[in-house]
């Protein structure tokens, strides 16, 4: 839990560097970011429910019960991505700088979590990850490129924003 609760600071400290350069307000952005945290959160949790429902057929009340390994990526992907754009629309921010702003924590926080998975006994991996160092660093490194990427384009934005000085 650590590991997680690092990352997502980490991430934090991202966004709000990033935000600060396109102009938005730190505080802002800072709310923003932990509304679609906690709202991927809930949403991961739900879509495990939902696809892992026959665990939970006898005892409703083990839906609260959290733990490292009964979460789901792609609810809490899919989540965030909507919730993303709700509050895109709520604060009158375009959803194409929100995401300039919050995929490079996600980007890193994946890249990054994919190996927590794989040296920490606590945390269990997916058997498709769990004793495949390959897959590992193939699914960090394409994260990794992501980030990469992103922070490349946003850095040639800056300087097309700029060329007419010049």
């Amino acid at each position: 839990m650590f590991f997680v609760l690092s990352l997502g600071a980490i991430g934090y400290y991202i966004a709000r560097s990033l935000g600060a350069q396109y102009g938005e307000d730190k505080k802002q952005i800072e709310d923003i970011y932990l509304m679609i945290l906690l709202s991927s959160f809930m949403g991961a949790r739900i879509f495990y429910v939902i696809t892992h429902f026959s665990l939970y057929k006898g005892s409703y009340f083990s839906i609260l019960k959290l733990s490292h390994d009964n979460l789901s990526l792609i609810g809490g992907v899919i989540t965030g991505l909507i919730a993303t754009f709700l509050v895109s629309k709520k604060e009158k921010i375009e959803m194409n700088k929100l995401l300039k702003i919050m995929l490079p924590p996600f980007y890193f926080s994946i890249a990054v979590g994919i190996w927590i998975g794989n040296f920490d006994p606590l945390f269990n991996l997916s058997s498709n990850l769990r004793n495949n160092p390959r897959m590992v660093l193939l699914v960090s490194i394409i994260f990794l490129g992501g980030l990469i990427l992103e922070l490349t384009i946003l850095k040639e934005e800056k300087r097309k924003n700029l060329r007419w000085l010049v």
